[in-house]
C-alpha cells in the first residue's frame, strides 16, 4: 500500500461524526504553503495549497478530542479520489484517508495521554477522554489478538 505523508495547518476544528452503521469518522482540511525568498532577502508565502482529510474509528476520536484550529499536524495516509455528479458532469476531487495523525511538534509540545482499550461512549466517541480504573495499562496481561487459533491473519 501506497502512503504519502503531508505536514500542514487544520484549517477548522476537526468535525466528528458517526456513520449509519454507528462508526466514528471526522473530517478536516488541511492547508501549507511553500515559501521562498524574494530578490531582496526577504522570505514570501506562496499560495495557500488545501486538501480534505478524513479519518476513521480511535485516530479520529483522539483528532477530535485533541487538536484544534490552527494546529500544525503530520498526517500519514492514502490519497483517493472522490468522485459525484454536479451540472458541470462528472467531477473528481483528491482526498486523504488518514491512517495516523499528529501534533507537529516543530511548533509545539504536547503531553501524551493513553487511552484504555474499549473506552469509547455512544456513537464510539470517547467519555471525556479519561482513563478509567487507575490502573497501569502496561501492567495487565496481552489481550488475544483473534488469530490464537491457528489460522492466519487476513493480510
Amino acid at each position: 500500500m501506497a502512503q504519502i505523508s503531508i505536514t500542514g495547518t487544520l484549517g477548522k476544528d476537526p468535525e466528528g461524526k458517526t456513520s449509519n452503521a454507528g462508526k466514528p469518522f471526522a473530517r478536516f482540511s488541511l492547508a501549507w504553503s511553500e515559501s521562498s525568498k524574494d530578490q531582496q532577502g526577504n522570505w514570501q508565502d506562496g499560495p495557500t495549497q488545501w486538501i480534505q482529510v478524513t479519518c476513521f474509528g480511535r485516530v479520529a476520536q483522539n483528532l477530535v478530542a485533541s487538536l484544534h484550529k490552527g494546529d500544525r499536524v503530520n498526517v500519514v495516509g492514502r490519497i483517493k479520489p472522490e468522485a459525484w455528479s454536479s451540472q458541470q458532469g462528472e467531477q473528481t476531487v483528491l482526498a486523504l484517508v488518514a491512517d495516523s495523525v499528529s501534533p507537529d511538534l516543530t511548533f509545539a509540545s504536547v503531553q501524551v495521554q493513553k487511552n484504555p482499550k474499549g473506552g469509547m461512549g455512544g456513537g464510539g466517541w470517547p467519555q471525556g477522554g479519561q482513563q478509567q480504573g487507575g490502573g497501569d495499562p502496561w501492567n495487565s496481561a496481552p489481550q488475544s489478538n483473534g488469530f490464537d487459533d491457528g489460522t492466519p491473519p487476513p493480510f
